[in-house]
């Protein structure tokens, strides 16, 4: 059975995103005013995506602070 985790969202004035489940995998869309982009993840390769996009937003965080 398929879930919604995010209905579709806006994120910015041309971006949007959504996402869904099931039991084996999450499929997360990303759209833009020209294209959409979907990737569906096993639930592992969820866990190490998300882990790194943790890692990129606080090495992103950390640069921000210094305005680099």
């Amino acid at each position: 059975m398929r879930k919604i985790l995010l209905e579709r969202t806006k994120i910015g004035e041309f971006l949007s995103m959504e996402a869904f489940c099931n039991i084996e995998d999450v499929d997360l869309i990303i759209y833009s005013v020209d294209v959409a982009s979907n990737c569906v993840f096993k639930k592992d390769e969820w866990e190490e995506f998300v882990k790194n996009v943790n890692r990129i937003n606080e090495t992103y965080q950390l640069i921000a602070k210094e305005k680099i």
